[in-house]
């Protein structure tokens, strides 16, 4: 199997994300006694970033559902029948997300400008309580940490789904790469910190989303509504499992 190694910043790793329009398909491992490893290190239930065998640390992980935490709120899920849309400008610019956890206290900034539709829907689910008591479900060291799921397993949401929304080539330049079957592809740099929604397909954001744990290059699929400013060394922290106690908007 080739491997495309794509570097930024402190993170190095083989990096294949592999995308169609038709399916997302999902890759077990095993056997990890064989010389190279390939990992699952899944953004959603459906998506999977494969990880080769230059990510050492991440052997012997397994990120298929049946290992993921048992803690979520399941009676959270689907609560709701269609997505917010995207609030006035007085409730979501100029805004910050507070978000308590059982580890300490973590403020990202968010995005109003970049991403109405996800901040929008953020800042609806936040003041809904819904993130209340949820957990942080996965963790993958040197990657992500992926949250905001009502039922603890990586493929449950509020009960509606909206659209992703475009990265904009000026804000996030892109570099093409090739994919594992010698295809170009465009990845941009997510930087250490940065907030954006996990989905399981084109259009299929709910509640989900995950901070980015290092620099890393990843394709425009998951948009980018937010970035760490204060409880950067929570975030480091933060085990899979950890509980989202309280999510607050505030003012910046």
């Amino acid at each position: 199997m080739n491997k495309y190694t794509y570097t930024a910043g402190t993170l190095t790793a083989a990096v294949i994300v592999f995308f169609s329009v038709v399916a997302y398909d999902k890759f077990t491992n095993e056997d990890t006694s064989d010389e190279e490893i390939t990992e699952n290190v899944e953004l959603s239930d459906n998506i999977t970033v494969y990880e080769g065998d230059d990510t050492s640390s991440l052997d012997n992980l397994d990120f298929n559902n049946s290992n993921m935490s048992d803690k979520g709120t399941s009676s959270k899920a689907n609560m709701y029948p269609k997505s917010p849309g995207v609030l006035a400008d007085s409730e979501i610019k100029n805004k910050k997300s507070v978000i308590t956890t059982s580890e300490g206290v973590i403020e990202l900034e968010l995005y109003a400008d970049l991403a109405p539709i996800a901040v929008s829907n953020h800042v609806f689910l936040a003041n809904e309580d819904f993130y209340d008591g949820l957990i942080f479900h996965r963790r993958v060291e040197r990657f992500v940490i992926q949250g905001g799921d009502p039922t603890g397993t990586g493929s449950g949401g509020p009960g509606y789904q909206f659209e992703d929304e475009f990265i904009p080539v000026d804000k996030y330049p892109r570099t093409q790469v090739m994919d594992q079957y010698g295809q170009p592809m465009d990845v941009i740099d997510y930087k250490k910190g940065a907030l954006a929604m996990a989905n399981s397909g084109p259009n299929t954001n709910g509640s989900q989303f995950f901070i980015m744990l290092e620099d890393g290059q990843l394709p425009p699929l998951y948009t980018i509504f937010g970035q760490v400013i204060s409880g950067r060394d929570v975030v480091d922290k933060l085990p899979k499992g950890a509980v989202i106690e309280k999510i607050e908007i505030m003012d910046m």
